[in-house]
């Protein structure tokens, strides 16, 4: 059984939020194991941290993690209104005693603060409702500060309380703006000397000391004697020069030069350490110059973020000057804004129409009466619609199986059907599309959409006029598929990429047709007006 996870009292909020996920540690093309997000829904398929139909509840979370095969749970942040500073390397995970840097930067907070997995980082959750930030500052021997704020990441959960004094989600806006700034100037101010921007208060010494000398005679009286924090000012300053890797540890563990006291005095082997040492500098140089996107330094996307809310005529009369700060022509700074304000709308991919953005149910914040919850469904449709009470009551029993349809072996289709035109099937099907989870409404729709949007979305399909191209042209292919789908496990293979390389699609979904007539084949069968039709449930059982 996996160690159990206590959300504290000042998180129960964020429980409520379909944005929770389970994660565990994979190594990916040979690299160092990273962090890789499951549904929690889908414990087989990956999730993303833009795409909110792969979240869910804290509660399935849970269940997933509970079952194994996870290493923990995670929250999604894109559109939430957290804040968070992640703190890598900044705590003793013996003994628990945090960095002066990272004590002064949790005390300034005073909000829930929580051990990381590792059990050597330390993580600030707050609230705030700014512009989009994701930025990582190295400090030194490779501990670093990240910000994260309506970004597209997620972050661990594990709920080891840092100090029970630190019990509640404080405004962090302001905190993390002035953090920012104080961390982005000092990083400026300090470039030419290769200090790490957290270290403001270095020595004259080691601020007048040259890389060579630093080589040459070792640490000596600077950064307070700290040979470690010499390395990492040496790695830092060696790769500004385009020095390769094996070029630095050569110069790192040479006996001639006095820098390689610290690295040849270790147990371990010095060349591994050197190297370890160096692939942290390089990873934190390169999550500082960029966005988990790969769309370019993130202070410049918070300025194109900014700009691209701006009215046409603001944007206008800034784009000269912002153009001139960010070092580009006003031409390109427009492209970049153009391309944000499409990246917020939903548009400018290329493609033509309109990406599918199918809704996701919010539970409800207390449990319900399963009864009481299917008679007021059944009581909502028949206000718009006119029909049988073993009809709504079985529309009504249908809904409810859509939001449960990954608990069922079988999925039963309903079919919505009439005798003549006008009679509200349309409206039947616009009713339960403000009802069923994640509605996908399709008037029209060929074979390979529809195992595309199942296996993506997991939709609710509602099919308008339904008859008119199921099996039409002589093609049944489409019948086939939706029939394959009334069960758990229903697929279809069909070759993707260049290579042709085999793939499954699931097909299984709830699925609600609106017909004209009814459909011969086994897929659906029209209601025998000869028989006598069930008499109507009372109550549900």
């Amino acid at each position: 059984m996996p160690d159990p996870i206590i959300i504290p009292p000042c998180l129960e909020p964020l429980a409520n939020e379909a944005r929770w996920l389970v994660w565990r540690k994979e190594a990916i093309g040979g690299k160092k194991p990273t962090k890789v997000p499951y549904r929690a829904d889908w414990p087989s398929k990956k999730a993303s941290s833009k795409d909110p139909t792969t979240w869910s509840a804290l509660k399935t979370a849970m269940q997933a993690y509970q079952q194994g095969g996870f290493d923990g749970i995670a929250f999604a942040l894109l559109g939430s209104n957290i804040v968070a500073f992640d703190l890598d390397d900044c705590r003793d995970s013996a003994t628990g005693i945090l960095h002066e840097w990272a004590r002064q930067l949790v005390e300034r907070c005073g909000s829930y603060s929580e051990v990381t997995p590792s059990g050597a980082g330390l993580r600030i959750l707050g609230t705030g409702n700014g512009a989009m930030v994701h930025r990582k500052f190295a400090i030194a021997n490779g501990a670093a500060c990240e910000i994260y704020r309506n970004c597209t990441r997620f972050i661990t959960v594990t709920g080891d309380q840092l100090a029970p004094q630190f019990n509640q989600l404080k405004d962090l806006d302001l905190i993390a703006d002035e953090v920012l700034t104080e961390l982005d100037t000092a990083k400026k101010a300090n470039k030419q000397q290769q200090q790490s921007p957290l270290f403001r208060g270095e020595d004259s010494k080691a601020s007048d000391r040259s890389l060579a000398d630093l080589i040459k005679n070792g640490c000596g009286a600077s950064y307070g004697g700290d040979k470690s924090r010499a390395v990492w000012r040496v790695i830092n300053g060696s790769l500004d020069q385009g020095k390769s890797i094996d070029e630095i540890i050569k110069v790192l563990i040479d006996p001639a030069n006095g820098i390689s006291t610290h690295l040849l005095s270790r147990p371990e082997d010095p060349r591994a350490y050197a190297c370890r040492q160096i692939e942290k500098a390089m990873a934190d140089r390169a999550a500082e110059g960029a966005s988990p996107d790969g769309v370019g330094p993130d202070a410049d996307g918070v300025e194109i973020a900014r700009l691209a809310k701006l009215r046409p005529a603001d944007y206008d009369r800034e784009r000269v000057g912002a153009a001139k700060r960010m070092g580009c022509r006003a031409q390109t700074l427009d492209r970049l804004v153009q391309a944000e304000r499409d990246r917020v709308s939903g548009g400018g991919d290329a493609l033509q129409g309109r990406a599918v953005v199918l809704s996701e149910p919010k539970p409800w914040d207390q449990e319900v009466d399963g009864v009481e919850v299917a008679d007021a469904i059944a009581a909502a449709i028949r206000q718009y619609v006119v029909l049988d009470d073993h009809a709504k009551h079985a529309a009504a029993c249908w809904i409810l199986h859509a939001h449960l349809v990954e608990c069922f072996l079988i999925s039963p289709r309903l079919s919505v059907m009439s005798a003549t035109k006008g009679c509200g099937k349309s409206t039947m099907l616009d009713a339960a599309s403000r009802l069923v989870p994640r509605p996908l409404l399709a008037s029209n729709v060929s074979s390979s959409a529809i195992f595309r949007a199942v296996e993506k979305f997991r939709p609710t399909l509602l099919c308008d006029e339904a008859d008119t191209y199921w099996g039409r042209q002589g093609d049944d292919s489409l019948r086939g598929i939706l029939n394959s789908g009334h069960r758990k496990g229903g697929a279809v293979l069909r070759t993707a990429g260049d290579d042709h390389e085999p793939r499954m699609f699931s097909t299984f979904g709830a699925l609600r047709p609106r017909l004209n007539r009814g459909l011969a084949g086994d897929f659906v069968r029209p209601f025998d007006s000869d028989r006598a039709a069930p008499p109507p449930p009372q109550r549900y059982q």
